[in-house]
């Protein structure tokens, strides 16, 4: 049965009034996310048109923030979390956790949640760090009694939480299970899932296991080559079957006058500018506070304000 109006309302205030809205990112993956605007972190998820056992997820926040994460569950104790920084090679590195009080929550080594990164080749950049993510059975967890915690997808709303510290850093950067800091952030939020789904799914999750295309080489230069030194050769080719003619009628020696003088051919190659202006693609990262890349939309998108910290191209 559908969800009334009155009934998320009613659990918005009961979660500081936070409820996700649609969000799509540079891949043209569209989400329901919320944004904490104090940390610049942003959290969302994207379902399949009929859901199973799998969503695709994001997380992204500012460079500096020291860890981000979000619980599947809403709160801290008893929720699968997962928790995530970038490290010195630029990478993002995470496990999931799970926590029985409040202390730093341990690794979550169950059998069950599985996590696969998608593009990993945009997840640091110079301003923000990005996780994206196909998480398979993220939807229900153990505990340690042999309880199960779970949430819908089928479902149209759940709630949903996010923690995080803005500058420290974990213990070990380089260990993804390492100790984190008590959070200086957090917040839950209602996350509507019936609007979380899309017919574009599958295509979504195709394209980001593919990985990026590869790039198709330019040959400007070369083919301009190529014909001025085919027409070389042709010429050079006329010329050598001249002297035939010549030794065969020496009576016109102006023949051969006239052909020593054809002047030789010089290619002009196109000229290629030094420096083409870099265009942000639609769905891309134009502006925020921080954003240091280019912000000239391409041609059909402009650069519009999502929140203070993230403007895009659309």
């Amino acid at each position: 049965m559908k969800l009334t109006i009155a009934f998320v309302l009613a659990a918005a205030t009961a979660i500081s009034a936070q409820i996700s809205e649609a969000y799509t990112d540079q891949h043209g993956i569209t989400y329901q996310a919320i944004t904490h605007e104090s940390s610049g972190t942003i959290f969302g998820i994207a379902l399949p048109e009929n859901p199973t056992d799998e969503f695709i997820g994001q997380i992204t926040t500012r460079l500096e923030t020291g860890w981000a994460g979000v619980s599947f569950g809403g709160g801290m104790i008893n929720n699968l979390l997962w928790v995530g920084w970038p490290n010195s090679a630029k990478e993002v590195v995470g496990t999931f956790r799970l926590a029985d009080s409040y202390t730093v929550p341990p690794p979550f080594t169950a059998p069950g949640p599985e996590m696969t990164p998608i593009y990993t080749d945009t997840a640091v950049n110079d301003t923000h760090w990005t996780h994206t993510f196909i998480c398979k059975n993220c939807h229900k967890w153990l505990l340690a009694d042999g309880y199960e915690q779970s949430f819908d997808l089928a479902g149209d709303f759940a709630v949903m939480g996010y923690a995080g510290h803005t500058e420290a850093i974990p213990d070990d950067p380089e260990d993804p299970t390492s100790d984190v800091q008590q959070h200086n952030f957090f917040g839950q939020f209602g996350m509507i899932l019936s609007d979380a789904r899309s017919a574009e799914y599958e295509t979504w999750r195709a394209a980001a296991l593919a990985g990026p295309a590869e790039p198709e080489p330019t040959s400007t230069v070369t083919s301009v080559t190529a014909t001025a030194t085919s027409s070389l050769t042709s010429i050079t080719s006329t010329i050598t079957s001249i002297p035939s003619i010549t030794s065969t009628v020496t009576s016109i020696p102006s023949v051969t006058s006239t052909i020593t003088s054809i002047p030789s051919v010089t290619p002009t190659p196109t000229t290629i500018p030094s420096q083409i202006p870099e265009t942000v693609p639609r769905w891309g990262q134009c502006g925020g506070i921080g954003y240091k890349g280019p912000k000239n939309c391409a041609s059909g998108s402009r650069c519009t304000t999502l929140n203070s910290y993230y403007h895009q191209c659309l």
